[in-house]
């Protein structure tokens, strides 16, 4: 993953001659008026006035951050730096802002990673970083939700910027805890980063290529970034210690692991709801675990929850194969807001064409030319996030949420495949191959885009619960009402229905 570019952060016009940035600038023009567009549209849906699930941990956070409160128990269930991040942009009192500061930052995540791709295989590669990074709808559909994934994805696009320059492979002492400091940055913004943390520094010890640095360079540039790693957890550890009694350096391990392999994986997420009330699954669930701890060690009792969570390997091994089907699924799987239900309401997102399935048989070409150039060690530096996100995949269950970062490293190589035809010899070779991969990106799209909702009725009640919250009983009876119509008196959508009606 060697470059000739400048190692670090690259300043996005750096090294353009004048005709080259004029159409950078155009582009990032276009990819502010497609935000602009997306949301004045999104406005519509009342999630930004109502939101859900997680993302009211998350506000809970901000409050208790500007309370003074730095032992909430959510600070210790959540990924505590978005909560930060948060409180620092006052969301409380200026919902908007947060959103506004997301998409600020998905627009210098899709810079870095032109720059990035640019750096690691020209300029053609560059454009087809930012192009997929754009196209891929997830990215800007969780820029207006209050949750955490776009603050770590650009956390992880600068983490792979510093990983993959010359500085970095040389075991430079600035670039190796560089990585490791903002790597720790990205733990703490989204904790199932945690497993693919270590891969990093195992990765790092590994040859990239075959001129690679000998072992001790390895093994310096490892440490490195070990150490960047574990001073960013082990500080957070401390002051959770100070503020709340628990050593806890990213959070508290939940009960969720538990379920998640000893309960037969259906590949539904009821599972992880209350078993005697029959109630869905609850964020706050979490926190009520990390309270119920935080009071009992206060009380001088016992801890009440397992240092190691319990973990059944036999069941997360027969659930795997379901569960890894649906994590390289052509599809988006997700509990909170509902990707597909929203881009069958908002017409921006439906104008992104990149579908997941096409950024993996994209990425699986541009592997394939890169080994075939620089050998099967040049895949390393692209394993730890893929791999990390099939561990916790193994352990969890698959979700939209959980592959996003997955999704970087398949941009990247999908990236190399893109600018694959600007090496061929001849125009019509060139143009073969580039509408070869024009058409993998379409009949993706296509295949999308007539798909229709697995449940609509589940979706019309998200809606119901978003208006429910924000308060707005009129759209609130109107999408129960649809819900009723769509879900044709089945018992499981008026629980659901009732739930929301009986909600302060």
């Amino acid at each position: 993953m060697s470059s000739s570019g400048p190692p670090g952060v690259p300043d996005p016009a750096r090294g353009l001659p004048g005709r080259g940035r004029r159409p950078l600038a155009l582009a990032i023009a276009l990819v502010v008026v497609v935000k602009v567009g997306y949301f004045l549209q999104y406005a519509d849906l009342p999630f930004l006035k109502g939101p859900l699930y997680d993302s009211v941990v998350y506000l809970r956070q901000s409050q208790a951050i500007l309370e003074g409160d730095f032992g909430h128990p959510s600070l210790l269930a959540f990924s505590p730096l978005y909560g930060w991040f948060l409180a620092a942009l006052g969301a409380g009192s200026a919902p908007l802002l947060p959103v506004a500061a997301q998409m600020a930052l998905g627009l210098a995540s899709l810079v870095l990673l032109f720059r990035l791709g640019d750096r690691l295989w020209g300029r053609a590669a560059g454009i087809g970083a930012a192009l997929l990074y754009f196209g891929y709808g997830l990215f800007l559909f969780y820029e207006t939700k209050i949750l955490s994934e776009t603050l770590a994805i650009f956390l992880l696009i600068v983490t792979l910027t510093i990983w993959s320059s010359r500085g970095f492979e040389a075991g430079r002492a600035l670039h190796g805890l560089g990585t490791g400091l903002v790597l720790g940055l990205a733990v703490l913004a989204r904790a199932s980063l945690l497993f693919a943390a270590p891969l990093f520094a195992i990765g790092a010890a590994l040859r990239w290529r075959a001129q690679d640095a000998p072992w001790r360079g390895r093994s310096r540039r490892a440490g490195l970034l070990a150490l960047g790693l574990s001073l960013v957890l082990l500080a957070n550890g401390a002051w959770n210690l100070h503020h709340s009694g628990f050593f806890v350096p990213v959070i508290f391990a939940s009960r969720t692991v538990t379920t998640a392999t000893t309960t037969g994986w259906s590949g539904s997420l009821a599972a992880y709801g209350d078993p005697r009330t029959g109630a869905d699954p609850s964020a706050w669930a979490v926190v009520e675990q990390a309270e119920e701890r935080i009071r009992a060690v206060r009380r001088g009792e016992q801890d009440p929850a397992p240092i190691v969570p319990r973990i059944d390997l036999l069941g997360a091994l027969e659930a795997a194969p379901a569960k890894l089907a649906r994590l390289f699924g052509d599809t988006e799987t997700s509990f909170d807001y509902g990707y597909l239900g929203e881009r069958g309401e908002v017409g921006t997102l439906r104008l992104l064409p990149v579908s997941f399935g096409a950024l993996l048989v994209l990425a699986i070409v541009g592997s394939v030319l890169l080994v075939r150039s620089d050998g099967a060690r040049s895949l390393v530096p692209h394993l730890p996030l893929l791999l990390g996100t099939v561990l916790l995949t193994f352990f969890f269950h698959p979700s939209s949420r959980y592959r996003l970062p997955m999704t970087l490293p398949l941009i990247l190589l999908a990236a190399h495949a893109v600018a694959a035809p600007a090496g061929l010899p001849t125009r019509k070779a060139r143009a073969l191959a580039a509408g070869a991969l024009a058409v993998v990106v379409a009949v993706f799209a296509v295949r999308g885009w007539t798909r229709d909702l697995a449940s609509p009725s589940t979706w019309e009640l998200r809606v119901a619960q978003g208006a429910a919250a924000a308060g707005d009983l009129v759209e609130r009876d109107r999408r129960i009402r649809r819900a009723r119509r769509l879900g044709k008196g089945d018992p499981d959508v008026e629980r659901r229905i009732s739930a929301i009606l009986e909600r302060p």
